[in-house]
């Protein structure tokens, strides 16, 4: 029976019980005219927290039909009702009603859910701002009344049902205001949340007189039902992306980010469009965007074009590449929160949704920004989870702000965000690493103090969908220097290697041959002309590989090693053993450098 009832066989249960008890909606006979057993209404159907229940209210009169749809959690509920022109919901946010539409939304007093004429409002004293203030308000009035016993057999199980009819004069006319309503009996012994269903149909109707042909003034009919769909109470509790309500309370709020998080954002602004990420590090963070259009950095305006920009908020410095132009470093000369890279300032947010789902808390707040906008950000345990900014009354954001998974571990690399630029520091020496194919390719960067200043080099942005081979680029900057200036004959090795094979030992002419002929735009160096490398005065210093499978000596240097052994047995002579070691001395800490 209760599958029955919550299932598909309840919409041809209220077809049948709308057939059998009020016959076609073209009569309306007035039932109480009818006398039966005198009876109130039992107050075990009243509806109890918490709920979700549907109906359809129908006005016979005004010839109107609309669903109601309503939960209730502990202190918050949502009503939405809907007919063909218009939707409204109302719903609790903190201690305040608010009343909305696909448009708008403002801070009400009360729910209305439809307009009762005089008659029935004076009469009855109907508490219409729910569903289940309709109900429970009949119960209350334990109005006297005539009930009767209907079933059903439906070939597997018998459905049995009451239907109650009290009646009470309008004032000192003659009018008569008949509610009928049908319930499933209580005897049955339904769980709690079958009670608070028990209740299928409530109609009110106005009568001339008590006269079984009396005309009727006024009609209204509930058909109640489980509610259609069953989401979270949260999810109605939002008010539609791009709106912001009148008459709600704001106030200012502090924003914490997690320890260490990454977060992804996109921005659509200014005949621009801003798509990026940001590495965030126990205090530290990197933001990088990519701008398609006319980019506005350090109060400059670069002119239409493909943007890589780099933020290190901690070191107040930006990185501004262009697809077609060098890659420079700027110093933005100012430290900047990592909020106010995607909000705007000095703004007033309003609380408009505060829930908690499987122990998270999650809090959601709105500001207005000048004239067309509206700020949207999210907290989950005072975190920030996210932040969209959307054109006023529009359903589609122009800019969002995504906190994703919380990586476990390293501190923020600058290095592995920049993706499509060579670049150096105008104040350091640095040497560069580069492992990657087309767009996903990586860069990093160690800090090598014995690189000269004037060295530096670039490599032209990529176009999309750029592809060449696999390859691992290491650069070996040696150069005499005296008292601690660098010479100007510094020299330029190059390794390149595939990713499955040993190095290969290149100069920088056949590296730049190579990938010219590999890249759309190509690269260029700025390396000096003479490309035989000497061995500085002081001892060369080795670091660490970055890529593990290269580390240690290649195939050739212990091919030479093993040469070397052997003319060290077979060669007499302090020269030749002098000339010898020299030459292997050299070599050797030549590939320590470049693995």
């Amino acid at each position: 029976f209760r599958m029955f009832i919550t299932s598909w066989g309840l919409t041809s249960f209220l077809l049948l019980l709308h057939s059998t008890i009020v016959g076609s909606t073209r009569e309306f006979s007035n039932k109480c005219a009818s006398k039966g057993t005198p009876s109130t209404l039992p107050h075990g159907i009243k509806i109890a927290l918490p709920y979700k229940v549907s109906a359809i209210f129908t006005d016979w009169k005004a010839n109107t039909t609309s669903l109601i749809e309503e939960m209730w959690h502990d202190s918050s509920y949502v009503i939405e009702t809907s007919t063909r022109s218009a939707f409204v919901k109302w719903s609790t946010i903190g201690k305040q009603l608010l009343r909305s539409n696909e448009t708008d939304c403002a801070v009400e007093t009360e729910v209305k859910l439809f307009p009762l004429p005089s008659d029935i409002s004076n009469t009855l004293l109907l508490n219409v701002s729910s569903l289940s203030g309709i109900v429970n308000s009949i119960v209350d009035r334990n109005i006297t009344g005539y009930s009767g016993d209907y079933g059903v057999d439906s070939g597997v199980n018998r459905t049995e049902w009451k239907e109650w009819i009290g009646c009470l004069n309008v004032n000192s006319t003659s009018s008569v205001i008949a509610v009928e309503v049908v319930y499933i009996d209580d005897s049955l012994n339904l769980t709690s949340t079958s009670k608070n269903l028990s209740v299928l149909s409530i109609v009110i109707s106005v009568y001339e007189n008590a006269d079984i042909d009396s005309n009727m003034s006024y009609r209204i009919s509930f058909d109640f039902s489980p509610i259609r769909q069953p989401n979270d109470l949260h999810s109605h509790l939002e008010i539609n992306h791009g709106i912001i309500c009148g008459g709600l309370s704001s106030e200012n709020i502090s924003i914490e980010f997690p320890e260490v998080f990454e977060a992804i954002y996109s921005r659509q602004w200014l005949n621009s469009s801003v798509s990026g990420k940001v590495a965030y590090y126990h205090g530290e963070m990197i933001a990088e965007s990519v701008i398609d259009g006319r980019a506005h950095l350090l109060n400059e305006t670069f002119s239409n074009d493909v943007y890589l920009v780099v933020y290190h908020l901690l070191q107040g410095k930006e990185f501004v590449f262009s697809s077609s132009n060098a890659c420079e470093m700027k110093d933005s000369g100012a430290k900047v929160s990592a909020l106010d890279l995607f909000v705007p300032h000095n703004l007033t947010f309003t609380l408009y949704a505060n829930f908690t789902r499987q122990k998270i808390s999650t809090v959601e707040y709105r500001a207005p920004w000048g004239k067309d906008n509206v700020v949207e950000m999210v907290l989950h345990d005072s975190n920030l989870s996210m932040v969209s900014i959307y054109s006023k009354g529009t359903l589609e954001s122009v800019s969002s702000f995504t906190v994703k998974d919380s990586r476990s571990g390293d501190a923020v690399d600058i290095g592995s965000l920049l993706r499509s630029c060579f670049c150096r520091y105008s104040s350091d020496h640095v040497s560069f690493l580069l492992k990657g194919v087309s767009m996903d390719k990586l860069m990093m960067w160690r800090d090598l103090k014995q690189v000269d200043e004037k060295i530096a080099a670039r490599l032209i942005s990529l176009q999309n969908g750029t592809t060449i081979s696999p390859y691992r680029l290491s650069f070996l900057y040696i150069g005499d220097s005296e008292g601690g200036v660098v010479k100007d004959n510094t020299r330029v090795i190059l390794a390149v290697a595939d990713e499955l094979q040993a190095p290969t030992e290149m100069t920088s002419s056949a590296f730049l041959t190579l990938l010219n002929t590999s890249l759309a735009h190509g690269i260029s160096f700025q390396i000096s002309d003479n490309e035989i490398w000497e061995a500085a005065k002081e001892p060369l210093t080795t670091y660490p590989s970055v890529v593990p499978s290269f580390s240690g000596y290649t195939g050739g240097s212990m091919l030479v090693l093993a040469l070397f052994m052997v003319m060290l047995g077979a060669i007499v002579g302090s020269g030749g053993v002098y000339v010898v070691l020299r030459r292997q001395r050299i070599s050797t800490l030549a590939y320590q450098v470049f693995e």
